[in-house]
């Protein structure tokens, strides 16, 4: 379509200027160097978020950290509350689980296991029908057995007949009357993400609701943040997508719920991975060992994206720590820049 192709002449001009498009997203180099933290010289890597080189457990360890001190500064979490953790099936998801599931255990550290916190965790799901993007109810099924034998809990889904009444329902209050082709364009980069987040966020609020839980945690990563800023500004698309990508525009008050236009319910949406890079998240999730997360279809190039995505995250470490404020606008001045 005429959009994807702009948004991936935009991918391409960008990749022209931090390098090859195709770049994987796990690109460490292991050397024979001493880590800069315990001086060690196993597993020593050149991390290229920051350039440090760290030993892997030296890198869990400062990964655990910051998620603690995100959960620490937004008050994210209270003695013996209930919590619901929005699964997708990607990593950033999973590592949001392992990181709170580690957090009720107490992590491991260095000079002794750091303190448990005490509350209960319920995780949701929403299965999201592969026409949308999704895996459908058989990657639900593979995901719930993942969940089960590592961390001993159950996903509580909702099926994707909702999901599809919910998209009919929108489709029928946005259809034009003069058009011979009703059927919503789900490919359509400028308005799936949109459609999808809207109806999926709507059903997990409802989730939260009938599970009486008052914070719900999503894996949404500044990587995220990137990648939708990259196909709405490239696509000429006026959708504000803030609420996916959990934004901080205003106070820190706004911050505290994780997104400036959260939902003004009593239902808190907390984003603690949001100024973590989607490839610190992998590296993470490999170094715990877990290697078999369920990823979602990419329907118009996201491999590339994502890379794209990443170098304006390692270009804005070079001089300021990057946050999802940060890239995002920076991303915004590169596209708006490219196009004129």
């Amino acid at each position: 379509m005429q959009q994807t192709s702009g948004t991936t002449a935009a991918v391409r001009a960008l990749g022209a200027n931090g390098g090859s498009s195709t770049d994987a997203v796990d690109t460490t180099e292991t050397l024979e160097r001493k880590c800069v933290v315990c001086q060690s010289t196993e597993e020593v890597r050149v991390f290229s978020a920051n350039c440090e080189r760290l030993c892997v457990p030296c890198f869990v360890e400062r990964f655990e950290r910051s998620f603690r001190y995100a959960v620490q500064r937004w008050s994210m979490l209270s003695h013996g509350e209930r919590v619901a953790v929005a699964l997708s099936g990607g990593p950033a998801s999973l590592a949001l689980l392992e990181l709170l599931h580690g957090l009720r255990r107490g992590f491991a550290h260095h000079k002794g296991k750091i303190r448990p916190k005490h509350f209960e965790i319920v995780v949701f799901h929403v299965i999201v029908p592969a026409g949308y993007g999704g895996n459908g109810a058989s990657g639900a099924a593979a995901l719930q057995a993942l969940v089960q034998e590592r961390y001993g809990l159950t996903v509580h889904t909702v099926d994707e007949a909702l999901f599809l009444a919910r998209a009919d329902a929108l489709e029928m209050s946005t259809r034009d009357p003069m058009a011979t082709n009703h059927q919503l364009d789900v490919l359509d980069p400028t308005i799936a993400p949109a459609l999808v987040a809207g109806i999926v966020n709507a059903l997990l609020e409802r989730m939260a609701e009938a599970y009486e839980c008052k914070k719900l945690f999503l894996g949404t990563t500044v990587t995220r943040a990137a990648i939708i800023t990259i196909a709405r500004v490239a696509t000429g698309n006026p959708l504000r997508l803030d609420a996916e990508i959990g934004v901080d525009y205003h106070s820190s008050t706004a911050g505290c719920q994780g997104s400036a236009y959260a939902s003004s319910g009593p239902l808190r949406w907390l984003r603690p991975l949001r100024n973590i890079s989607l490839r610190d998240v992998i590296r993470y999730l490999r170094a715990r060992g877990c290697t078999a997360w369920i990823t979602p279809a990419e329907p118009w190039a996201q491999e590339n994206i994502e890379s794209t995505a990443e170098r304006f995250i390692w270009r804005a470490l070079e001089t300021r720590p990057a946050t999802s404020f940060s890239v995002v606008h920076s991303i915004e001045r590169a596209l708006n820049l490219s196009a004129d």
